[in-house]
């Protein structure tokens, strides 16, 4: 639905991004709802005694006692997201996704295992990560002393240095031929075959091959997203 849109629709990373940030929000939303809520009733009336305002209440009071459901729901959205930006390789974002997708046209479990168990163990570990963080925010909360606080700066760095990185990475001096390709064997093969044709002399060439399909590869190249795929005369 976003491949048409101006901004945020095309192919490649940010459309896939877009979409699983949005995705992320039901279960962070509503685990922070959750936790407003299951906030004791005496503190909140407490805190109105002591003439604090709504605003106050939610940030000085509810959030902070909510914050152990908020990381909880944090967790759920990271590990879904995991599994979920695999699908994103169908519109060119790449990923462990290729692997799988490539595996099913070819019926090769080989190829759908090595895209598939790389993806469930980030899945695992971004869990267990989440679930140790959300352990010591409960044990701050609850009055004992720990290295939380330096933990989760540490891992928001970690964060913003990956981040970083991949912007970097991202950025290209020269502007390359995107190649693409539908989403089976032949096709992938076709795009392969004209991606080293052009590399051969001397052409930069960016692969976006395993598209979902005729209908995203015909957007892709009326938006400027791909520069050359292979049609076939009938389908065209």
């Amino acid at each position: 639905f976003l491949l048409p849109l101006p901004f945020i629709g095309g192919l490649g990373a940010l459309v896939a991004i877009t979409v699983l940030i949005v995705y992320a929000l039901l279960p962070i939303v509503r685990t922070t709802i959750a936790g407003i809520r299951s906030v004791d009733p005496a503190l909140v009336e407490a805190g109105t005694a002591l003439g604090m305002t709504p605003g106050q209440l939610l940030g000085q009071v509810q959030l902070p006692l909510a914050l152990p459901s908020i990381v909880a729901g944090i967790r759920v959205a990271a590990v879904i997201g995991v599994g979920t930006a695999t699908i994103a390789a169908a519109v060119g974002a790449g990923g462990l996704g290729e692997y799988i997708f490539r595996g099913l046209s070819m019926v090769d479990p080989i190829v759908i295992l090595a895209g598939a168990i790389p993806a469930a163990a980030l899945a695992l570990s971004l869990d267990g990560g989440l679930t140790l963080a959300e352990r010591m925010v409960r044990a701050r909360i609850g009055g004992r002393r720990g290295r939380g606080g330096w933990l989760t700066t540490l891992a928001i760095a970690i964060a913003l240095a990956a981040v970083a990185w991949i912007t970097v990475v991202s950025i290209r001096t020269t502007t390359p031929i995107r190649v693409g390709s539908k989403n089976f064997t032949e096709q992938i093969l076709l795009g392969e075959l004209l991606a080293q044709t052009l590399e051969a002399r001397g052409i930069e060439v960016e692969r976006r091959l395993n598209l979902g399909g005729t209908f995203i590869c015909d957007r892709a190249i009326r938006s400027g997203d791909i520069d050359v795929y292979v049609e076939y005369t009938g389908t065209a």
